[in-house]
């Protein structure tokens, strides 16, 4: 059912089977705070093409706490959901491993999506890498339109999804290689 054969025990899954898609607000620029508040705003500009988050940009990077805004927590996978032109959507990925003790409340927002994955099925730390990869990057563009990645159509990303322990023992190599 999926674009290639996968390893005996994995399977083809839509995004929105073993994860929650959320899609951020903008503030007004009005909605900014004009000092660092224990509220950050991750935008686009946060996030680095290696997946690291920026955490100290001060320059409209926070506002005070309010229901209104999205919230991000630990576990989360942010990609970028809207941007200037259609290949710059998906090409920044990050994962949510903690958040710095000064900051209470993390929100992103409106060119930035959250996904959370469901933790009974899906590592966020897996899903991390894969969007990360040419195959991640690739499913991720073919749900794009326009210059957007909207919920609806993110919902629908097909990966290959490898049993729970599977996934932890990929990530572990990966960051066993790359550090």
């Amino acid at each position: 059912e999926g674009p290639y054969k996968l390893p005996e025990g994995w399977r083809w899954v839509r995004l929105e089977e073993v994860a929650q898609v959320l899609n951020g607000r903008t503030p007004r620029k009005t909605q900014y705070a004009a000092e660092a508040t224990n509220a950050k705003m991750l935008k686009f500009r946060d996030i680095t093409t290696t997946g690291e988050i920026l955490w100290d940009n001060a320059d409209n990077g926070y506002v005070f706490p309010d229901t209104k805004w999205r919230e991000t927590i630990p576990g989360d996978v942010l990609v970028t959901s809207a941007a200037h032109t259609p290949e710059q959507i998906g090409r920044k990925v990050a994962y949510l491993s903690s958040v710095p003790s000064a900051i209470d409340h993390v929100y992103f927002a409106g060119e930035l999506a959250a996904i959370r994955p469901d933790g009974s099925f899906l590592d966020g730390r897996w899903l991390y890498y894969w969007l990360r990869s040419r195959n991640g990057f690739e499913e991720v563009q073919r749900h794009v339109k326009e210059k957007h990645l909207v919920k609806s159509r993110a919902k629908l990303i097909q990966l290959p999804l490898p049993p729970l322990d599977e996934q932890r023992r990929i990530v572990a190599r990966v960051e066993e290689l790359m550090s």
